[in-house]
């Protein structure tokens, strides 16, 4: 059993892994994005910053956003299922955003 939240700091964390999905199951899971930028020069348009909270109280950050689309977030709000980057202080923040995204969020 985990938890999670939006967190307001999540600088410093690293590419863990890839998430292939739809904007929609992920706002599902986790509400809106924390930035949304659609300026075409921005490596991200959208960006969840998360931190999960595992069974022994131990904080797990992490991030989901779309890397170098370049588009202003078009690929991302068409809805369509591209591959979006989890970003984490370690590869525990991959497991922990896929087994929130299987479960719907509802962590």
């Amino acid at each position: 059993m985990f938890s999670f939240e939006q967190c307001p700091d999540v600088t410093g964390t690293s590419l863990q892994g890839y998430l292939d999905a739809k904007m929609s199951d992920i706002v599902h899971a986790f509400g809106k994005p924390s930035v949304v930028d659609y300026d075409e020069g921005e490596k991200v348009s959208h960006c969840w910053d998360l931190v999960f909270t595992d069974a022994a109280g131990e904080p797990v950050r992490a991030t989901i956003y779309d890397w170098k689309y370049h588009d202003g977030g078009i690929a991302a709000m068409s809805d369509v299922q591209i591959r979006w980057n989890i970003g984490g202080d370690d590869a525990r923040a991959v497991w922990f955003v896929k087994s929130a995204m299987r479960r719907g969020g509802n962590a």
